[in-house]
């Protein structure tokens, strides 16, 4: 906007200041092309008015502020209301981060049983003797031993990056869901969910290499994997993102 127009801009009177405002508040397109088109319509405005005509017969004519508003929109290829599956994908953020906390509270109330059980039980059983009990714990404890050692890492892997992915993913499909211009965030986000479901992915596969997994075992791992919604939310997600990418580039 050049400096004549914005001297001619304060100089509206304030029903043609409030009309303008509501038409620079409806557009829905980046700031860069939103200052050029309200530097089209204050210029449009100024020289009409200049060319004899009222204001009340140029802002009667354009129609309301969401009418020119909307008119912009639909020329860049901007959708003027956000998809309704937003509230979907919101929602089930919710569950998830309900989810995950219960899973956690379940699981620390588990293993706190666990040791708990650990230490009274060989007491009741043959008194307070130090050597009986080791002696106790290590024979006739192996089930809780093996639930305790192998809880730890499949709770690790399943707090910390299956949800964290599942998470970002539906984060990124909230973001596309509110509108176009949010394909910059949902594509940060849904390439955070994408590395952190292949970590878990690759995490996995070499914890069953390392207790040796057979080629089938590690097969059925992945192709289990790439079922989870963790993937191929996130996989949809970073597809729309990119080709929001592309088109933005195409049209602006």
């Amino acid at each position: 906007m050049t400096e004549q127009t914005d001297k001619r801009e304060v100089q509206f009177l304030p029903p043609v200041k409030r009309y303008v405002n509501a038409i620079e508040w409806h557009l829905r397109l980046p700031l860069k092309d939103k200052v050029r088109v309200m530097s089209d319509v204050t210029t449009s405005i100024v020289a009409r008015h200049e060319a004899g005509e009222s204001y009340e017969e140029i802002m009667k004519e354009m129609g309301t502020p969401r009418q020119v508003a909307q008119r912009f929109n639909a020329a860049m290829g901007v959708s003027e209301k956000p998809s309704r599956w937003r509230f979907l994908f919101l929602a089930l953020l919710v569950l998830l981060i309900v989810g995950c906390i219960s899973k956690i509270s379940y699981e620390q109330g588990t293993l706190a049983g666990a040791s708990i059980m650990q230490g009274i039980v060989p007491n009741l059983i043959t008194g307070p003797s130090g050597s009986t009990n080791m002696g106790v714990i290590g024979g006739a404890d192996g089930p809780t031993a093996i639930f305790v050692s192998s809880t730890f890492p499949t709770l690790l892997g399943a707090i910390l990056y299956a949800p964290l992915s599942l998470g970002c993913a539906l984060i990124a499909c909230y973001l596309l869901a509110r509108g176009p211009l949010r394909w910059k965030a949902a594509l940060r986000v849904s390439v955070i969910s994408t590395v952190l479901f292949w970590i878990h992915v690759v995490a996995e596969l070499i914890f069953l290499v390392f207790y040796g997994a057979t080629i089938g075992d590690l097969l059925v791992s992945l192709g289990t994997s790439l079922l989870m919604p963790a993937f191929w939310l996130s996989a949809i997600a970073l597809t729309i993102s990119l080709a929001r990418k592309k088109r933005a580039k195409k049209e602006f």
